[in-house]
């Protein structure tokens, strides 16, 4: 079986001057990614079972929600990220050259949840978190607790938040210097 993760391109009208609704759905079964209000694509749990492994490549626990910009169609990045992001950018286009930086807009971010699947182990109702440390990223490896879940890096577990940010504080000093000459090159 071959997986392909980025297997789709989903367009839509004007981002610059439309507004749109993006939204993912994630069920126990499947996960839909829609644009105002239409599938463009469906993951399947059961396309996804790997009979060697004996398990599913599929979403089935908690997730993030992160929210960046990033010009996937940039002449530097491998040929296959340039054409699921829908190709080069036009860095020549009005919309960069005003106001002469990527931007993003959001007006709003809902997040609904869906309750847990049947047998999850609930000490709270505040956040998901592994149990006993496991991390083979299946269902009944997770709970329900009240703990905190503050993350200070990418790598980090949210629950420690000392060691997540004494993780990322060189890491992310770099990062941004990065950034920040990109911006300005």
């Amino acid at each position: 079986m071959k997986l392909i993760w980025n297997s789709s391109n989903l367009s839509t009208t004007n981002t610059n001057t439309d507004w749109h609704t993006y939204e993912l759905d994630w069920t126990e079964d499947s996960l839909t990614w829609s644009i105002d209000g239409k599938a463009g694509r469906v993951l399947y749990k059961n396309d996804t079972y790997n009979a060697t492994t004996g398990k599913y490549a599929f979403p089935q626990t908690p997730s993030r929600i992160q929210l960046s910009i990033w010009p996937g169609g940039d002449a530097s990045n491998a040929p296959g990220t340039i054409a699921w992001a829908g190709g080069l950018v036009d860095w020549d286009a009005s919309d960069f050259e005003d106001p002469g930086y990527l931007y993003a807009m959001l007006d709003s971010i809902d997040v609904e949840c869906y309750d847990p699947p049947s047998g999850t182990v609930k000490n709270g109702t505040k956040s998901y978190v592994y149990k006993n440390n496991q991390k083979d990223w299946t269902s009944d490896s997770v709970m329900i607790t009240d703990q905190d879940t503050i993350i200070g890096d990418l790598n980090g577990s949210g629950l420690d938040r000392n060691l997540d940010d004494d993780k990322s504080s060189s890491s992310a000093s770099k990062s941004s210097s990065k950034q920040w000459k990109w911006l300005q090159d």
